[in-house]
């Protein structure tokens, strides 16, 4: 399928979680853009609707090779740092690094406005203490290298790319991989009859219980209960203010990683799930009109690999996605 945003595995002989460990200090001090708490980065270039959301705040280029973009994570914000804990949302990793991404695609590699973007798969290893919420935000730095430039003439077609995330000149996390992007006209072709979709409303299912997913509120819920044990409806809110924040015509790559980590969760209870790498492929788009079924599996630690849970979408008998999350060592999460 064409018109992909990737997030690929160029560091998977080493593991994501080991170039982490060995990314060195970033001396924050030293970048000539100011990670402001009022971002003046517009909406359109990481395709947010609203402000609130935009993460980056600017960028500056280091070699042919290698950017740096300032990010601020804002206290309070109402999904991504509730005010009920003490951490910053897990979820906001992959988001500033497709933002990144994006970003990065229109001001330095000139890709217009209206391509569409779509996340194929995406890998990411964090530091849970990286996390951690303070008054005024966190102010952050993404360093950007890419290499295997593909244009179609003289439009950006691909690029492979790995990101090191830094707070307080620690890196805190690490992911990378191939990004590709495609033209509105091509998309309309690809989505076909499935462009009638878009801004249609999906009436809310019931929800499962918040708490067991780790929120208080059932409007960030977005798995809906099955009588099966481990197995839930995709619950799709399309007023959702962060997850749902424009109209589409298919269910957003970032709505189906959050429920895959709300399904992780909820097979984990009475545990806490600290997960210190993510992993998730997709296999095709989600749509806003047919049921969608997730599933999740635990995976015990042996010998040679540590606990994980899997958690798979499908949708009309076919897959939609699979995700893998690492476990780390158990660790205070407020959850209510």
């Amino acid at each position: 399928m064409t018109g992909t945003f990737v997030l690929a595995r160029p560091e998977a002989d080493r593991g994501l979680a080991a170039v982490l460990r060995t990314a060195p200090a970033v001396d924050a001090s030293s970048c000539s853009v100011d990670a402001s708490s009022c971002s003046a980065v517009p909406e359109a270039l990481v395709h947010r609707s609203s402000h609130h959301d935009v993460l980056p705040t600017g960028h500056r280029r280091l070699s042919e090779t290698h950017l740096q973009v300032t990010v601020h994570w804002a206290a309070g914000h109402r999904f991504y740092a509730p005010a009920h804990r003490t951490t910053h949302h897990a979820l906001l990793v992959p988001e500033t690094m497709r933002q990144t991404a994006i970003y990065l695609a229109h001001t330095e590699f000139e890709v217009p406005l209206g391509q569409h973007f779509v996340m194929w798969n995406l890998e990411f290893a964090m530091d849970q203490a990286g996390l951690a919420q303070q008054a005024g935000g966190a102010d952050l730095v993404v360093d950007f290298h890419w290499e295997d430039v593909v244009r179609r003439g003289r439009q950006l077609a691909g690029l492979t790319c790995r990101m090191v995330i830094s707070r307080d000149g620690q890196p805190i996390a690490a992911g990378g991989g191939r990004i590709t992007c495609t033209s509105p006209g091509v998309y309309r072709r690809l989505r076909g009859e499935r462009m009638a979709a878009l801004g249609m409303p999906v009436p809310a299912l019931p929800a499962v219980a918040p708490q067991t997913v780790g929120w208080r509120e059932e409007a960030d819920v977005f798995l809906a209960p099955t009588e099966e044990l481990g197995r839930w409806q995709l619950r799709v809110n399309t007023e959702h203010p962060t997850l749902f924040n424009r109209p589409n015509d298919h269910v957003p790559g970032m709505l189906l990683l959050e429920a895959a980590a709300q399904a992780a969760t909820a097979s984990s209870v009475p545990e806490q799930l600290v997960p210190v790498q993510t992993g998730i492929e997709f296999f095709r788009y989600a749509e806003l009109d047919e049921p969608c079924w997730i599933t999740a599996e635990p995976q015990p630690a042996t010998a040679t690999a540590p606990a994980t849970v899997v958690v798979t979408g499908e949708q009309g008998g076919e897959p939609v996605f699979r995700a893998v999350f690492t476990k780390g060592a158990d660790r205070d999460r407020a959850r209510a």
